[in-house]
């Protein structure tokens, strides 16, 4: 099995198989309703340096081509829709004509071509790719043998799409933008237009802080410094039990071993189980 087949077995496993089970101690709110309209706060997270990469990929600086949405389904979000021709050999993905970039670029077949190019190589997440030609509004993909499961390989976190000449490396199309950026620190704001419209980015800004010490981490947490805080020392709960207003657990990061300890405040709600790392989309506080 390739790298790329054993990445999208793990992604099938998790979130379309087991799509009803969180593989997580933590319960996932539902969004309550009207929860765009109450759009408020600044969601302020701590995390390990490879975790905080990773925070700024799907869901809140960047974007996808499709996602595995919360519920468990299959959707797109940059691609308007996917056909395919033999047997899963040949595909045609429709790119969204309202899709822009931060700097008000609209995103283009040649910028997601250039984004996807180098995951094709051998062990990629795109492992097999034969071809793949920009056209009008259409990305043209081949493959070297048949896979009908080609549009959730697409959802991969690390096939986000930047533009393909950027002039900076923090402009994506997702829903928060960066305003501040230096060493260990992320500050971003939601942007007012998105193409998933009023579904997620319920917070108005989201602060990243790269913490390499889960000491640091922690403290960080216990003095009300962050709302939300990863891969703690795993005596976290019990340093933190005088708190009324902290919920410590574990949660199943993608692609990481192991389970991570979590702290976090109790306003905070939707820690989706099937990937934490989502949280400034998927999150709100109550």
């Amino acid at each position: 099995m390739s790298g790329a087949d054993r990445r999208l077995s793990r992604i099938s496993r998790r979130s379309l198989i087991g799509s009803g089970a969180v593989a997580s101690a933590l319960a996932v709110a539902g969004l309550p309703s009207g929860a765009a309209e109450r759009r408020s706060g600044t969601l302020r997270i701590a995390a390990p340096a490879d975790l905080f990469e990773r925070l700024v990929a799907p869901g809140s600086v960047f974007d996808t081509l499709t996602e595995i949405d919360g519920d468990g389904a299959l959707r797109g979000v940059l691609a308007e829709g996917w056909e395919t021709q033999d047997a899963g050999r040949d595909w045609t993905v429709r790119l969204r004509k309202d899709a822009v970039f931060h700097d008000g670029r609209a995103v283009s077949a040649d910028d997601v071509v250039a984004s996807l190019s180098p995951h094709g190589r051998e062990g990629g997440v795109l492992e097999g790719l034969r071809r793949l030609r920009s056209g009008d509004g259409v990305v043209l993909v081949g493959l070297e043998r048949p896979d009908p499961q080609f549009p959730l390989r697409l959802a991969d976190s690390a096939l986000v799409i930047r533009p393909e000449t950027p002039l900076r490396d923090t402009v994506g199309t997702g829903l928060y933008a960066v305003t501040e950026a230096e060493p260990g620190r992320l500050k971003l704001t939601r942007v007012e237009q998105h193409v998933r419209g009023g579904r997620g980015g319920y917070f108005e800004r989201v602060e990243l802080l790269a913490m390499e010490s889960a000491q640091d981490r922690l403290d960080a947490l216990d003095t009300g410094r962050v709302d939300l805080a990863f891969d703690l020392p795993s005596g976290a709960a019990r340093a933190l039990l005088r708190h009324r207003r902290v919920v410590t657990g574990e949660v199943q990061v993608p692609d990481r071993a192991g389970a991570v300890h979590v702290g976090y405040s109790t306003r905070l709600r939707g820690l989706d189980g099937r990937d934490p790392l989502r949280i400034a989309e998927r999150g709100y506080f109550a």
